[in-house]
């Protein structure tokens, strides 16, 4: 009777993790495979920007039933999709089936708004407005946050309207009172 290797079976699939940027919690995705008596399982990790389990980039070193998605500021905020390809080898025979794609969302971190001191300004037909900082960052990241003022003399409300960092979103409010006295010679 001649032998043959046959396909894997995946039995237990990756599943979906979200987490917001800068969270340090261990992410991990397994898979779990069953194959024939005769060939011996082997895995390999993929990430892919597209949900689809062709046409990713393997991860070196992720070849086991689990792996742990990098955590903290090491993954940018966004979405991925992971899976894993099991093969069953049998001398020189190999099949392999490949896992579902798990979704990894990282999601945006809200930043806090340090809005400046100086709110009073004079009246110098360009657009004015109170600065604003972005605060509660990751180490080491920077961000910089755009401010709608106004050109008119009056009362106002400033507004941050963006962020420089796309691992990062704006809170609910964004704005801060100020005004624009009229010139004086």
């Amino acid at each position: 009777a001649e032998l043959s290797v046959v396909a894997p079976t995946i039995k237990t699939q990756p599943q979906a993790k979200t987490w917001t940027y800068g969270d340090t919690a261990a992410q991990t995705l397994s898979v779990s495979a069953a194959g024939d008596d005769l060939g011996t399982l082997s895995y390999q990790w993929y990430c892919n920007t597209t949900n689809s389990t062709s046409g990713g980039t393997a991860i070196g070193g992720a070849t086991g039933e689990s792996y742990t998605v990098p955590s903290g500021t090491d993954t940018a905020a966004g979405t991925y999709y992971y899976y894993c390809v099991v093969s069953n080898t049998f001398e020189a025979a190999s099949l392999s089936t490949a896992s579902n794609a798990a979704t990894v969302k990282v999601e945006q971190k809200e930043v806090g708004l340090q809005w400046g001191d100086v709110t009073t300004f004079t009246y110098n037909r360009a657009e004015q407005a109170p600065t604003a900082t972005a605060t509660e960052l990751e180490d080491n990241d920077e961000c910089t946050v755009t401010v709608q003022g106004a050109t008119n003399v009056g009362a106002h409300t400033a507004t941050a309207t963006g962020l420089s960092n796309a691992n990062y979103k704006l809170p609910q409010d964004t704005t801060k009172d100020f005004t624009i006295e009229p010139y004086t010679l």
